[in-house]
């Protein structure tokens, strides 16, 4: 394995004939020469950072395109933030690809010429410039497509959190990020065993987003308490759905908080108010009783039940819940 370095060192690139994720050693190496990232670049059925190996220091960013081996050009600018906003937390980005041509392509979409601007300076350019970048997203994307729509429709974003949680928010009227829902620093959330995906600290201050039709989220709310990746039968005949909030993708594209780390396409920093920007709130029936108790009468019009025993299984609820969410995006349209 050969590692070569540029963007002022901050960035490795991985020439081997096999991924370096499929070896421990290899996993290690790039460890003690100072990486706490892995991308790699494949034919991948989806877009996934997660834990590298056995060491949970470190970790592992598969990343496909919708066309593989043919990235778009907003695709290779997706990923130049996830450089950008790796190495803007201190975090050093080892690159491999399996298409050398891919790869000669998004290192140069990663040397992008900064003409006399400092390296901080261009990365603070670049993530300022988000918004207006992210406000030009495809109305599709097919990097993924493990849902019923064969990939993400993106004029509609969710959070989804457990009923627990759903009740707290509904009381307060706000989404908090983990690190100020919970009082603890995001480093001590890192450290959590419910921090299954060995996600960094910053992730913390952030409320996190994903496309509407997305089966991720309630993905995450089954893994939370099981500390481990759902198996298929517990996301189906075990299922439990979230309640999901749901937001257009452009109105949060021009909140102040607004961020896309180039994986997650949308997050918001600390907070966002609900009567601000949500159109609907889609919940199990089964939390009723649970989630009326002290919802405001505002926020009661917006919160739709579903009968979640008709949809019994993730991509049956995913795709029910973004199918009624649709019904409501001209609401209230700024």
């Amino acid at each position: 394995m050969k590692i070569d370095r540029f963007v002022e060192n901050r960035t490795g690139i991985v020439t081997s004939d096999v991924s370096p994720v499929e070896s421990d050693a290899n996993i290690r190496s790039l460890k003690d020469n100072g990486f706490s990232v892995i991308v790699t670049v494949d034919d991948y059925d989806f877009n996934l950072s997660w834990k590298a190996g056995r060491d949970e220091t470190i970790r592992h960013y598969q990343c496909t395109f919708g066309d593989y081996p043919h990235p778009t050009g907003w695709e290779l600018q997706h990923l130049n933030e996830f450089f950008l906003y790796e190495i803007s937390y201190g975090r050093n980005v080892a690159l491999w690809c399996r298409d050398e041509q891919v790869k000669n392509q998004i290192i140069e979409s990663i040397n992008l010429n900064r003409g006399n601007l400092s390296f901080s300076e261009f990365i603070q350019q670049k993530l300022e410039s988000q918004p207006e970048r992210a406000s030009k997203i495809p109305e599709k994307l097919t990097h993924c497509k493990s849902c019923t729509e064969k990939g993400c429709n993106t004029r509609l974003v969710c959070h989804v959190t457990s009923v627990t949680d759903a009740e707290i928010i509904l009381r307060t009227g706000e989404i908090l990020s983990a690190s100020k829902a919970r009082g603890k620093t995001g480093e001590e959330l890192a450290l959590e065993d419910r921090n299954a995906a060995g996600d960094p600290p910053d992730y913390f201050d952030y409320v996190m987003f994903t496309f509407g039709n997305c089966t991720a989220g309630d993905r995450l709310v089954m893994e939370r308490p099981l500390g481990r990746s759902p198996s298929p039968e517990e996301l189906s005949e075990e299922f439990k759905p979230g309640v999901r909030f749901y937001f257009r993708y452009a109105d949060l594209v021009r909140h102040p908080g607004f961020c896309s780390d180039g994986y997650h396409y949308c997050k918001i920093r600390d907070n966002i108010r609900l009567l601000d920007r949500v159109i609907v709130i889609i919940a199990p029936e089964s939390a009723r009783n649970v989630l009326l108790k002290e919802v405001s009468p505002e926020l009661k019009e917006r919160l739709i039940f579903v009968d979640e025993t008709e949809y019994p299984d993730i991509l049956s609820w995913s795709h029910q819940a973004y199918k009624l969410a649709e019904k409501y995006y001209w609401i209230g349209k700024r």
